[in-house]
């Protein structure tokens, strides 16, 4: 069914497909899945052990199911930058995305074998030919719904999250240690390649590291969940004219961190302070107690600063430990400022701890 005409749309149309073609449209020559397809999605196969995954399943593999999976399911949302109609219901696309719908084409995948022969099952389908990309973004927002998202993960959809993950994959090349940023929920869980979770940086894992090393809150870290600090810090993250670079430098400290204290060169009981650790550490490998501009291009040479005692291998354990040597100051400190026993986790929540951890930096200076 083709729709009249809507406004930064070229045309649409609202319709289904028998599972066979739908088949055709999501994998590729040699038969297997189209992954890239999926890539404006806001997060990646989620596994057959989701919930609505199983329900999906559950209905490919129920007979007297299998011909109400069109009025059971969401549909699928193709938005094309070329679409041609080519009479009699067939089209002709290139450049397409399948912007909702991921969960259900990875399942209709799976059990392809069992759907090949079905002539009663058909999946609904947007067809949408829009060049014009914030109507794209908002097609997207409307559609991903079905699984559960939280607002702040769509976020991820703007181009600077899209550039930080091609910088992360890039400057990984150039380093000993590879991270990766995980812009869409699970996309690396879900690759062949079995990437260690320890070397994968999500949304949240970035906002804390971040705002705790280059934005100097670590405290913020310590009294909300990252959601929180998007909304107080929004407009200082994530900006189109940062730089990449302390973004990814933030997770390479707290890797490096985690690493040291596993293999026993740093005290493990130390991990729960790895924040303000990390925010010691730039002040101590820089010698500076504050940032350049994060928009800056001093910032570039800050951070390979930075990277330079952390690939060195002697210079960042000599580093991290007096990191810690300044932590443990900084609470005595603190503690000494209050008339009766405090816990050392409710000191490191406060700005007055903050700002004694750069007392005793100043005075390190």
């Amino acid at each position: 069914l083709a729709l009249d005409k809507i406004d930064k749309i070229e045309q649409s149309h609202l319709g289904y497909l028998t599972c066979p073609d739908f088949l055709k449209l999501i994998t590729d020559n040699l038969g297997e899945l189209r992954r890239n397809i999926f890539y404006e999605n806001v997060r990646d196969f989620q596994g057959e052990s989701n919930k609505v995954n199983q329900e999906i399943s559950e209905t490919i593999s129920t007979d007297n199911l299998k011909d109400k999976f069109i009025l059971f399911n969401n549909g699928i949302t193709v938005v094309a930058k070329y679409l041609k109609a080519l009479g009699s219901n067939d089209f002709e696309i290139r450049d397409f995305q399948i912007v909702n719908g991921c969960q259900t084409s990875n399942m209709l995948f799976l059990n392809k074998a069992e759907l090949k022969d079905s002539t009663n099952f058909y999946i609904p389908i947007k067809l949408i030919h829009s060049l014009d990309n914030p109507t794209t973004t908002k097609i997207i927002k409307a559609n991903n719904f079905q699984t559960p998202v939280p607002d702040e993960a769509f976020i991820t959809l703007e181009k600077f999250h899209k550039r930080l993950q091609e910088f992360y994959l890039t400057e990984s090349n150039n380093q000993p240690e590879k991270l990766y940023y995980e812009r869409r929920s699970k996309e690396y869980q879900n690759s062949e390649s079995r990437i260690d979770k320890s070397r994968i940086i999500n949304l949240h894992s970035q906002i804390r590291a971040f705002s705790s090393i280059f934005l100097a809150f670590p405290q913020l870290v310590y009294n909300n969940n990252p959601t929180e600090i998007l909304r107080q810090q929004g407009k200082n993250l994530f900006k189109d004219t940062h730089q990449f670079e302390p973004y990814y430098t933030s997770s390479y400290i707290l890797f490096v961190l985690q690493k040291e204290m596993n293999i026993r060169n740093i005290p493990s009981n130390f991990g729960p302070f790895r924040y303000y650790i990390g925010l010691i550490y730039k002040v101590l490998a820089t010698g500076e107690l504050k940032n350049p501009w994060l928009n800056s291009k001093d910032m570039i040479p800050f951070c390979r600063k930075i990277m330079d005692t952390l690939n060195n291998e002697d210079k960042r354990k000599e580093l991290f430990l007096h990191s810690i040597e300044i932590l443990k100051k900084a609470i005595d400190a603190e503690k000494k400022k209050y008339k009766t026993e405090v816990s050392v986790k409710r000191i490191i929540r406060t700005n007055s701890f903050k700002d004694e951890v750069f007392n005793q930096l100043k005075r390190k200076k």
